[in-house]
């Protein structure tokens, strides 16, 4: 994955974690799930709030792309994921 990745499975629940570690703790994740590791969808994304803007969970998303490659992303987003998302949805 990477020296600072660690990934987490749940094949039983289709479950992927990316989680990314700075100083052995985890300050970026990304849940993605997927019944066949082709497809799936963006489920969690949380970057620690002093860390965020960094493109941690571009970095994430990136490295989840390597295993399943193609990703879409949530329609569902909280109201904080609607003020930092990128792709005009916060607007």
């Amino acid at each position: 994955m990477g020296k600072n990745i660690k990934l987490y499975v749940s094949e039983e629940e289709g479950s992927y974690r990316f989680v990314m570690y700075k100083n052995k703790k985890p300050c970026s994740a990304l849940q993605v799930m997927s019944r066949d590791k082709n497809t799936g969808i963006v489920a969690n994304v949380i970057t620690i709030k002093e860390e965020r803007r960094k493109g941690y969970a571009k970095k994430l998303y990136n490295t989840a792309l390597r295993l399943i490659p193609t990703i879409v992303h949530s329609t569902n987003l909280s109201e904080e994921g609607k003020a930092l998302s990128t792709d005009g949805r916060g607007e």
